[in-house]
């Protein structure tokens, strides 16, 4: 009975761990107004139930000291 908990709980770690994203590309571009940065990332995850790597981009625009975040969207269908 032991040994069973022990791959449970092994299995628990490793989905926990395969749901952690990873970064797959990062750029960083200038606006063109003064003070202001585009972020681009796009990430790989590890989606178990459908047996798949999904890929997902990040955006963030800097305006000096001031982030704004963009929703994630998926690439995986590109």
């Amino acid at each position: 009975m032991v040994c069973m908990l022990q791959v449970d709980e092994a299995v628990k770690i490793y989905r926990d761990l395969a749901r952690i994203p990873r970064v797959k590309l990062g750029r960083i571009c200038s606006e063109e107004a003064p003070g202001h940065l585009q972020v681009y990332s796009e990430w790989l995850q590890r989606d178990l139930e459908r047996n798949e790597q999904i890929k997902f981009a990040r955006g963030h625009i800097v305006q000096l000291d001031v982030t704004i975040p963009t929703p994630p969207y998926e690439l995986s269908n590109e």
